[in-house]
């Protein structure tokens, strides 16, 4: 990559998304900034991230207020800073403007997706072994779900010698321990991004293995 890092295969597809205070969180989605209701537009995104930089493409720069990565963006909501938040589909969840923002009053999210993310796991190039280690894994538990295979029936996951004797069982033990793609998927997940569309497995017709990284 140029960076010093490895990236396993994308495990989660994500997108530019809105929320806000009624009615701002419909006008970001809409890119409306021009209407009497959504004239007081004040949308909250992380700076230096990719979600700034396309954000500053679409939106007038007195409508953006650029926030700290070091804080979690959707605190603007509470603080007064801005009326909605921009980021991914998790990041402006109903969930984490709750838990992490303290944000409980009204609030609405966009159905746009104005960008396709694909996000990944991320090892450190120089190591090789540990990279790939964590490549299988996380196959693993996709391989697990296509196969049927959860938590309760790990045992029908292949031993494999890839890493030598002593890991065997590190497929077996994987999804023993976090269940497969599904499973994971459903508890952490589930509730605040239904799963589709390239979330989906690698079925009618492209799921999260068949779908290329940019630029590929």
């Amino acid at each position: 990559t140029g960076q010093g890092f490895s990236f396993a295969q994308p495990n989660f597809y994500d997108g530019l998304s809105f929320g806000g205070i009624p009615p701002y969180g419909d006008c970001a989605d809409t890119l409306d900034t021009r209407s009497d209701q959504c004239t007081d537009l004040r949308i909250c995104v992380t700076e230096g991230t990719t979600f700034f930089q396309r954000l500053s493409d679409i939106f007038p720069s007195e409508n953006i207020v650029p926030w700290s990565a070091d804080l979690f963006v959707v605190q603007g909501l509470q603080e007064g800073a801005c009326n909605a938040v921009a980021g991914g589909i998790i990041d402006v969840s109903r969930t984490n403007v709750v838990t992490n923002g303290g944000y409980t009053g009204p609030y609405q999210i966009g159905s746009s997706r104005l960008t396709k993310d694909p996000l990944a796991l991320v090892t450190l190039q120089d190591d090789q072994l540990w990279s790939s280690f964590v490549y299988w894994v996380n196959s693993a538990l996709v391989y697990a779900e296509e196969a049927g295979i959860d938590s309760a029936s790990s045992n029908d996951m292949p031993l494999i010698s890839l890493f030598g004797d002593s890991y065997t069982r590190m497929l077996r033990e994987a999804v023993a321990a976090v269940g497969n793609f599904g499973e994971i998927y459903n508890r952490n997940v589930e509730a605040d991004v239904p799963r589709g569309g390239l979330n989906e497995l690698n079925a009618v017709p492209y799921g999260p293995q068949l779908y290329p990284l940019p630029g590929l």
